[in-house]
């Protein structure tokens, strides 16, 4: 037993006291990637189905338009109230956003809304999390850790886009705009 426990200890060098850390580093990652790419899913295809080619520039202008003052309130509220409350915030803030873009009724200018909402959770919410992990843990641990970190965003990306591609067997392209929700809720 002493020596698996040394020879893992080896391989990923998690100290004591830093696996409660690492665990919720880890798991808030992957949850925030899956999220999102069940959510660019549901983005693409909805946005696809709504606007013809000649329009797609449309989306790339809103997200432009939206993330700078979102990407300043963050910082605001990251300085004001902290990383962690900031990144709370802003996952609760996502969640409702698509919890509502749901509700309505889905045509050009909502499609567009799921766009911009899904760029917001990539431009601001990611480096928000960086942020956290950076008021969590010290240089040296970062030098440890944030490659196993770093494999819950891989993770993430397996399972958003396979969560989504599994339950558009079942459910319409719209209800993965509630998983997401209920994903970034977690």
């Amino acid at each position: 037993m002493a020596e698996r426990l040394s020879w893992r200890n080896r391989l990923v060098d998690v100290r004591r006291g830093e696996w409660r850390a690492l665990a919720r580093a880890f798991v808030t990652l992957m949850l925030l990637i899956t999220a999102h790419t069940a959510l660019e899913t549901a983005r693409d295809a909805l946005v696809l189905t709504r606007l013809p080619p000649r329009e797609l520039g449309i989306v790339y202008v809103a997200v432009a338009l939206c993330v700078i003052p979102a990407v300043w309130l963050a910082s605001r509220a990251a300085v004001r109230f902290g990383p962690q409350w900031a990144l709370g915030g802003g996952l609760v803030t996502a969640a409702a956003l698509l919890v509502t873009l749901f509700a309505l009724p889905m045509n050009r200018p909502t499609s567009v809304a799921v766009y911009v909402t899904s760029g917001l959770i990539g431009a601001v919410l990611v480096p928000l999390y960086w942020n956290v992990l950076a008021s969590i843990f010290n240089v040296a641990q970062a030098r440890r850790l944030l490659g196993i970190v770093g494999a819950a965003g891989v993770l993430g990306g397996a399972l958003g886009s396979t969560a989504a591609a599994t339950l558009l067997l079942v459910v319409h392209t719209r209800a993965l705009l509630l998983v997401s929700a209920g994903l970034l809720l977690i």
